[in-house]
């Protein structure tokens, strides 16, 4: 999970590392612990 308002990974770098990894992504409008806040994304 990508999440917009994380400010203590810069966006660019969540998707760069997710991209080095080979990474599907979802990109959602959330803070540092995306999975906590909107687990209806993390898991679909």
């Amino acid at each position: 999970m990508v999440a917009r308002n994380d400010e203590a990974i810069p966006l660019g770098a969540e998707r760069a590392f997710a991209g080095r990894i080979g990474a599907t992504t979802v990109e959602v409008a959330s803070n540092h612990v995306p999975m906590v806040s909107h687990p209806e994304t993390w898991w679909t």
